[in-house]
């Protein structure tokens, strides 16, 4: 209820606004984490639905919200009709109940999945808190809110790789399956066979669901021989249901 009024409110705001350089606006680009992706979803179509001053033409869903999400209409989830391209990025995709907070299943135009996209290298280690008092697993508990967040951190590497020019997280087209992933884990990548994840993702053509190995602390944005050899050892972990596959 909150979420039309406030959208109201924003889209009167600018049609009313007749300040100098009010025409020359560009396309809207909304990124959101978590529940914030679902809004950006919303908030695209309520905007687009009511006036074409502010035309939304990406989303960035950083690890959509899981909970409450699964399993519903295009209409209440992110999906990849809210914009001319969506892009999202899966670090924490695995069912609720294994705390997954992250929607697993591909939902924009090309969907990142770091990792293998069910927790991330480094999000293990952790000290006791006040988490102990509660019935799960501390260890599990952390784990999900380190991966749940480290989509936001990758978006925020990738801007800083791309001024500095000194790295890209690159992409292999991949069938979400643990068998392939064994076979493209360790393959060669440039802009010439693989796409990119972050905010260069909308320049390539490829489009479906990708694999994108990072390092377990930052930069994250590495391809060294330990990195990947750590990777493994992270998807043997993630997919021990999966070996048969």
């Amino acid at each position: 209820r909150i979420h039309p009024r406030f959208v109201e409110h924003v889209t009167n705001a600018t049609i009313n606004n007749n300040g100098p350089g009010v025409n020359n606006w560009g396309p809207l680009h909304l990124v959101g984490h978590s529940l914030g992706a679902h809004i950006c979803g919303f908030a695209a179509r309520e905007l687009n639905k009511r006036q074409n001053r502010w035309a939304v033409q990406r989303i960035t869903g950083l690890d959509p919200a899981q909970p409450c999400f699964r399993n519903t209409d295009t209409s209440v989830h992110l999906h990849k009709s809210d914009a001319p391209f969506v892009d999202v990025i899966h670090t924490n995709g695995r069912l609720l109940t294994s705390l997954g907070l992250g929607l697993p299943e591909a939902i924009g135009h090309i969907d990142f999945y770091p990792n293998g996209g069910k927790t991330q290298p480094g999000c293990a280690k952790s000290e006791s808190s006040y988490f102990n008092y509660l019935p799960i697993p501390v260890t599990e508990i952390k784990r999900a809110i380190c991966s749940h967040g480290r989509s936001y951190v990758y978006l925020t590497e990738s801007l800083i790789f791309d001024t500095a020019h000194n790295c890209s997280f690159w992409a292999h087209q991949w069938n979400l399956t643990y068998r392939h992933l064994l076979q493209i884990i360790a393959e060669p990548c440039d802009r010439n066979i693989c796409t990119e994840m972050g905010i260069n993702a909308e320049k390539y053509n490829q489009r479906g669901t990708f694999f994108v190995p990072t390092a377990s602390i930052s930069p994250f944005c590495a391809n060294s021989t330990d990195v990947i050899e750590e990777v493994k050892r992270q998807l043997q972990q993630d997919h021990l249901g999966d070996m048969e596959d």
